[in-house]
């Protein structure tokens, strides 16, 4: 089976089903916490997933709104919710065509360099502009990206294994490989997921691809993007640690942007 998307963006049920087991991602989840908790009213996250900053946030008492196109994705964040009896308001929409009935956030925030996958740079400048148009004066905008001059440096077209990962909530192994190849030479990269599960007794059971698309962003591209839309650059940083940006060292470059 092969399913054509982004990983949030246009995901099938069966990827919502295997994304907490394989995304255990957790070293930038105190920054986004200290974020949320110290902003000063509500909070956006956008491209949200099945939660995996959302219930944190929600644990930590934040007035949480979250928004992901993805329904399958969706469906999984509000069985934690419930689960957990955790309140966030959750809204199917997508981000290049934001309209929330309020604009009074204090903070917005993007996780896991999920704004490369709105891969046509119009669509970007939409988010950007979308975004912005939620936010109160003043409000603050954390975009989060790999830095593309080093994140270049990985793609080669070689298929790679990312990991072994027990399922979550079963008993299953998944062995995740990734093959990364850029468009033509270009900004635009193919990155095949390929899903291989195994029973507890080391038989393949199921084997599936997925196929996520995304945009290399350079920093000066962001920055002339994001003060089109109404920003300024508060910080940039190169880790979740709010250490300095470096082009030719830092894996990701963490936007602090400010409405103007």
């Amino acid at each position: 089976m092969t399913a054509r998307g982004a990983k949030t963006t246009g995901s099938p049920p069966w990827v919502a089903n295997l994304y907490d087991s394989y995304v255990t991602v957790t070293d930038d989840i105190p920054f986004f916490v200290q974020e949320a908790t110290s902003a000063d009213g509500p909070v956006l996250e956008l491209m949200v997933g099945t939660g995996r900053v959302s219930i944190p946030l929600a644990k930590a008492g934040v007035d949480l709104t979250c928004v992901d196109l993805s329904e399958p994705m969706l469906a999984k964040l509000n069985e934690k919710l419930t689960e957990d009896g955790l309140t966030a308001t959750v809204v199917q929409a997508n981000v290049t065509e934001l309209a929330l009935p309020r604009s009074d956030f204090a903070l917005a925030l993007l996780p896991f360099q999920s704004f490369a996958e709105l891969t046509d740079p119009s669509a970007q400048r939409n988010a950007l502009t979308n975004v912005a148009n939620h936010l109160r004066p003043g409000g603050r905008f954390i975009c989060t990206h790999h830095n593309a001059a080093i994140r270049a440096k990985m793609i080669d077209g070689v298929l790679r294994l990312r990991g072994e990962f027990q399922e979550s909530g079963g008993n299953r192994t998944i062995r995740l490989s990734t093959c990364e190849q850029r468009v033509d030479g270009g900004a635009i990269v193919n990155a095949l997921q390929t899903f291989e599960i195994f029973n507890v007794d080391g038989q393949l059971e199921d084997k599936r691809q997925f196929e996520v698309t995304y945009r290399l962003v350079d920093v000066e591209e962001l920055r002339v993007m994001a003060e089109a839309a109404g920003f300024r650059v508060r910080d940039l940083y190169g880790d979740y640690q709010r250490g300095p940006f470096w082009t030719e060292e830092s894996a990701y470059a963490i936007w602090v942007l400010e409405m103007t």
